[in-house]
């Protein structure tokens, strides 16, 4: 019988991941913070931290729980996975431990990335291209045997584009959106020529659940009311709104006008 396809899997962001940042940008990468076990926290010791901010934040308003970093007690104290293969350091023994849980292929999606990161531009490019350069040449030492989706820096449609572009040459499989967008539902006319990248490339764009818009977040405290308000019902907006607003036709559209152009121009040439 044909082993399990692991459709929605999940990579535990690691230093060697910030490693990678543009020498320009590195100076700003996410680092690792660990505090005592008796805070409010508890074995939810272990942070990553920039610009004034640090993830994940387990209790309070606008909490959000996260495997990233692996470094606190509560993850490192788990012995159900090695964390070098959650962190995809260890791609062989990533595989071993497939193989025990009789899982043929897996398909990776970000795990901070499912909260809303920051509103700087610049800094939201370096660590979406860090993220993807880094998941490219993990999925490329599996034997084909784990994919990864491109994450694109949203507030740059142009980089959004080149990353889309990029991942498509480097065995990406899909393009991760969440629900909403920080400010921005997905019908936004601002995400067209993102989608029309993905369908440029024949890549689908998985909308997956996450805490994409800072205002929901803060709403809500996780140890009281869970993740079903900030982070789980976001794609049913995403699905009504996608459909309601008739964006896969519009997209569709500007391109059969695009590729009627271009046979016009090859005919008058």
């Amino acid at each position: 019988m044909a082993g399990i396809i692991d459709a929605d899997t999940h990579i535990s962001e690691s230093e060697a991941m910030w490693a990678m940042m543009d020498k320009e940008m590195y100076p700003r990468r996410p680092v690792l913070l660990k505090s005592p076990e008796d805070t409010l926290y508890g074995p939810r010791n272990a942070f990553l931290a920039h610009r004034r901010q640090y993830f994940p934040k387990p209790n309070g308003k606008g909490s959000f729980r996260l495997i990233t970093p692996s470094a606190s007690k509560l993850e490192s104290s788990r012995g159900d996975i090695h964390l070098a293969y959650r962190e995809m350091t260890d791609i062989p023994g990533r595989l071993k431990d497939m193989d025990k849980l009789g899982v043929d292929k897996q398909v990776v999606f970000p795990t901070l990335f499912l909260i809303y990161i920051t509103d700087d531009v610049t800094l939201d490019v370096a660590m979406a291209r860090a993220y993807n350069r880094f998941l490219a040449q993990a999925c490329a030492k599996s034997g084909g045997r784990i994919s990864w989706v491109v994450v694109p820096p949203l507030h740059s449609v142009e980089e959004s584009v080149k990353e889309i572009k990029w991942g498509k040459d480097n065995g990406a499989v899909g393009v991760f959106f969440r629900g909403i967008e920080g400010q921005r539902t997905l019908d936004n006319p601002y995400f067209n020529p993102i989608y029309q990248a993905a369908s440029d490339t024949n890549l689908p764009i998985l909308i997956h659940t996450g805490a994409g818009c800072p205002l929901f977040l803060n709403l809500f405290d996780v140890e009281r009311n869970h993740t079903f308000g900030h982070s789980r019902v976001q794609p049913l907006f995403a699905f009504r709104d996608l459909i309601a607003n008739k964006i896969p036709r519009t997209v569709s559209q500007a391109q059969d006008s695009a590729s009627s152009k271009r046979r016009r121009a090859g005919c008058r040439s």
